[in-house]
């Protein structure tokens, strides 16, 4: 998998909890393979995870393959907080007039290429979360927020989540995401998340939980 170059990139000095914008991955000698291996390695144990490849034997390339092309997305269409020591990431995509932007013509046919017998399965996730997405309001679309479970605990999430918030706050941008479990429910409540909906992964999967977030100090304009 290539390497995206883009602006939309921020390594994070979690020593100082500041961050250093960069013109590219290559500039600090990181792929996107890399930024979605760490993905699939911090939603391996996920239900969501479980429910996409049943197998964990086969499990962590088909998610690193999925993660990669919405890593690829979000460097077009939003941006990437990556800490410096490679511990955790926030993958956001912009949607500033309320609708998120079209994916590449040929994503359909790398997916399936990324993940083989269970192409079907990650078509059924992608099409279900894009039904479910929260439209007319501009925000942005926390994809993914991942942390090694070996740091989670640390904070580590946290101050990336954080990071973005301010700058959501600074331009008056809601945001929206889609919790896991209702363990990350509670945990983002504690970032001013408010919950907006449940759903479940058609036709036997895990629920999924939409949660909207107002910019500090602005009114309530959630959908």
């Amino acid at each position: 998998m290539k390497t995206t170059t883009t602006t939309n990139i921020a390594i994070v000095d979690g020593r100082v909890d500041k961050a250093y914008p960069i013109a590219s991955l290559d500039q600090a000698g990181i792929t996107v393979d890399d930024v979605a291996g760490l993905l699939a390695t911090a939603f391996f144990p996920l239900p969501q995870a479980q429910w996409l490849v049943p197998s964990a034997d086969e499990r962590f390339s088909p998610l690193r393959n999925h993660f990669g092309l919405n890593i690829e997305y979000a460097l077009r269409h939003g941006n990437v907080d990556l800490r410096s020591d490679m511990r955790a990431v926030a993958v956001w995509a912009h949607a500033p007039n309320g609708y998120l932007p079209d994916s590449e013509p040929d994503y359909a046919d790398r997916l399936e290429q990324g993940t083989g017998p269970y192409y079907d399965r990650f078509e059924t996730f992608d099409d279900t979360l894009m039904a479910h997405h929260l439209p007319g309001v501009g925000h942005h679309y926390l994809m993914f927020v991942g942390v090694l479970p070996e740091f989670r605990g640390l904070g580590y999430g946290t101050t990336l989540l954080n990071l973005h918030h301010r700058r959501l706050d600074d331009d008056g941008m809601a945001a929206f995401l889609e919790a896991a479990t209702p363990q990350n429910v509670t945990q983002y409540r504690r970032h001013d998340y408010t919950l907006c909906g449940t759903y479940d992964l058609p036709p036997d999967g895990p629920a999924m939980h939409r949660m909207w977030r107002e910019p500090r100090g602005a009114t309530d304009q959630s959908p």
